[in-house]
Parts: C-alpha cells; sequence; structure tokens
C-alpha cells in the first residue's frame, strides 16, 4: 500500500494493461485503509476529470467546485484528490508544476 502502488497502477493505465476504472477501484480498495467504498468510486472520477480540466484549460477555480458525495458529504475538487490520493492520477505540464 501507498504511494508506490499508485504511482505502479497509474502506469498500468497509461501502458493499457487496465482502464482508469479498474485502477481507481484498486486505488479505492486496496490503497486505503479502511478501504473507500465503490459508491464513491463516481465522486473520485468527476475530482479526477475537474482536476485534470483544472490543468489542462489553466483553470484554478475548478479545483474548488464541490462534488456531493453519496454520504450526504460535500466536498472540493481538491480535498477529494488529497483524501482519495488522487493526484498521481493527473497528467500535469510541467509549466502548471
Amino acid at each position: 500500500m501507498g504511494a508506490l502502488h499508485t504511482q505502479e497502477t497509474k502506469n498500468m493505465i497509461d501502458t493499457g494493461m487496465i482502464n482508469l476504472e479498474q485502477g481507481l477501484i484498486y486505488q479505492l480498495q486496496n490503497n486505503h485503509y479502511p478501504p473507500i467504498s465503490l459508491d464513491f468510486l463516481p465522486a473520485a472520477k468527476k475530482a479526477i476529470k475537474y482536476a485534470q480540466s483544472a490543468i489542462d484549460n489553466a483553470e484554478p477555480e475548478l479545483w474548488n467546485k464541490v462534488i456531493k458525495l453519496p454520504n450526504g458529504k460535500k466536498l472540493t475538487v481538491s480535498k477529494i484528490i488529497e483524501g482519495m490520493h488522487l493526484s498521481d492520477f493527473l497528467i500535469c505540464n510541467e509549466d502548471y508544476l
């Protein structure tokens, strides 16, 4: 468990060995203790979509977009990316970093 597993999972997605959904399922279920319910998978996908758009289109306000979670809570894209450890699933260009 940990960052190395997340990076390897992202590498498997990048090389076509698995798709994004398979990688996220692994991330949520096996790289967290306790595992994060797969009910949160759509929120993770949305957070990645908005975060990647924020990076690609230089729209930093998208990091503050609020996503409703299946437990009724609402979190910003940045909090979801941080809390579910999804930053390795983003493709960052050097200008953004």
